[in-house]
C-alpha cells in the first residue's frame, strides 16, 4: 500500500539489523495493495529515491559497479498488486519472516469473510518458527486481541504496544 516502512527499512537495513545472519542484510520487501495506481504512485517514488541515492554516494554512482551497504535497494522491493479479500496472495508457504500490517485487518472488518481469509494468508505465509506477524491498526487492542488469539490453527503467542503516529507528506512534489 501506502506505507513508507519498506522503503525505510531498506533504506536503514544496516543501522536496523546490524546482527542479521546473511551480514544484516533483508533479501526481500514487498509492498502489497489491491490499488494498482497506488502502487505505481509508490514504485516511481521508490525508483526516484533509488536513483538520488546513486547519484550521491561515491560507491554506487552509475559509473561504479557495485553498491553500497544497502546493496542494490531498488531490486528488493516488490510491488505486488492483491485483492486479499478475494484471492490467494501470490507466495509459497513459509515465505516471509515478517509481515506487516498497517491497517489491512482495520479494512478487513468491514467484510463478512476478509479477516479470516487475511489472517489465514499471514498464517500461511510466515515462517513456522520465528515468524512475526507486525500488525499497526486504529482499533483498540480488546478488539483485536481474541481475532489473534483464537485464530484457528494458529499458535501465535500475542503482545502489544502503542507507538505514535508518523504522517509523511507524499503528495507534495517538493518532498523526497
Amino acid at each position: 500500500g501506502s506505507s513508507v516502512w519498506g522503503e525505510y527499512v531498506l533504506e536503514h537495513e544496516t543501522e536496523l539489523f546490524p546482527t542479521c545472519k546473511g551480514g544484516g542484510r533483508i533479501s526481500q520487501v514487498v509492498n502489497l495493495d489491491k490499488d494498482e495506481e497506488t502502487l505505481a504512485t509508490m514504485q516511481a517514488r521508490w525508483q526516484k529515491l533509488c536513483e538520488r541515492h546513486q547519484q550521491t554516494c561515491d560507491v554506487c554512482h552509475p559509473s561504479s559497479s557495485s553498491f553500497c551497504g544497502i546493496g542494490n535497494p531498488f531490486e528488493k522491493l516488490e510491488f505486488c498488486v492483491n485483492d486479499l479479500a478475494n484471492e490467494r496472495m501470490p507466495f509459497a508457504n513459509d515465505s516471509f519472516d515478517v509481515i506487516l500490517d498497517k491497517s489491512t485487518l482495520d479494512c478487513t472488518l468491514c467484510s463478512d469473510t476478509a479477516t479470516a481469509w487475511l489472517l489465514h494468508e499471514v498464517h500461511r505465509l510466515l515462517q513456522p518458527c520465528g515468524g512475526a506477524y507486525v500488525l499497526i491498526s486504529f482499533h483498540h487492542f480488546e478488539l483485536l486481541l481474541p481475532l489473534l488469539q483464537n485464530c484457528p490453527g494458529a499458535d501465535w503467542t500475542v503482545t502489544h504496544s502503542t507507538m505514535e503516529r508518523h504522517v509523511e507528506d507524499l503528495v507534495s512534489p517538493n518532498k523526497k
